[in-house]
């Protein structure tokens, strides 16, 4: 499983995947969690902050399917948190040019507590890295009182914006997390992960609407860390790559290549 940046130049690649996003936001946050605020009446939860500078965390599965996500947006941009001014008492920590706010935070599918736990891992890594690339001091955000243990138990320490505040379904509160080259190192640490956990496809890469199957395929054989597999799995592409062109004049897409049937190349 890998977290993949869905950005405003490579949003294009994941319009399957961003729709199965927005369906889960609102069995997650207006069906389940009962945001009468959220509900619209549309099958999919979108606010006024899905905007052109969002960027959003993706956790795909083995076939491309979303298990956890989560917004990501600059603080000098439009975003939720500049309009809960209950919940932010010192202003000062609540925006600046290294902070971002994270919203529509989802950790996992919800089914199984290792699963989740698994996710929510991975995806305080990709949060971190993406930090680290982005040069993020620092995220901002609401969050639950329920969730603030959960952060405790995992050693992940908040600074309070303000005191908790009651809202129609429950009790949130402000918080500023410290991002950077030190926390990726720390969550790392935590999680016992090794290995960078994001990737961030440019614009011109294989629209995964078509068949993210095949993009499934092509991230894993990237993914081993035995360098004479990958070579060999390079080596049969260009080998069948090879003889097809040959036969035909037209050298065939990635895509045709790993979704023909076993024996017609």
């Amino acid at each position: 499983m890998l977290v993949h940046i869905v950005t405003p130049s490579n949003r294009g690649l994941y319009q399957r995947q961003l729709e199965q996003m927005h369906r889960q936001r609102r069995k997650v946050f207006v069906e389940h969690k009962g945001w009468k605020a959220l509900d619209n009446g549309s099958p999919l939860e979108i606010d006024q902050y899905d905007h052109e500078d969002a960027t959003y965390l993706l956790l795909l599965g083995d076939i491309g399917e979303v298990l956890a996500s989560c917004r990501v947006t600059p603080t000098w941009k439009p975003h939720l948190f500049q309009t809960l001014t209950d919940f932010i008492e010192r202003p000062e920590l609540a925006t600046g040019p290294g902070v971002w706010e994270i919203s529509r935070w989802i950790g996992g599918p919800g089914k199984d507590k290792a699963i989740d736990m698994q996710c929510r891992a991975l995806m305080f890594a990709a949060l971190a890295e993406f930090s680290v690339s982005h040069q993020i001091d620092a995220y901002v955000g609401c969050m639950e009182l329920s969730q603030i243990n959960l952060m405790a138990e995992m050693g992940i320490i908040v600074d309070f914006l303000g005191e908790p505040r009651t809202y129609d379904e429950g009790t949130a509160v402000g918080l500023r997390v410290g991002a950077g080259a030190e926390k990726l190192a720390m969550v790392r640490r935590l999680f016992r992960i090794e290995h960078p956990v994001t990737v961030m496809p440019p614009a011109w890469s294989v629209d995964r609407n078509i068949s993210p199957k095949v993009f499934s395929i092509i991230e894993r054989a990237f993914e081993t860390e035995d360098a004479d597999e990958l070579e060999q799995f390079l080596d049969a592409i260009n080998a069948v790559s090879t003889r097809r062109w040959a036969a035909s004049g037209a050298m065939p897409s990635m895509a045709s290549l790993l979704s023909q049937p076993k024996g017609e190349a």
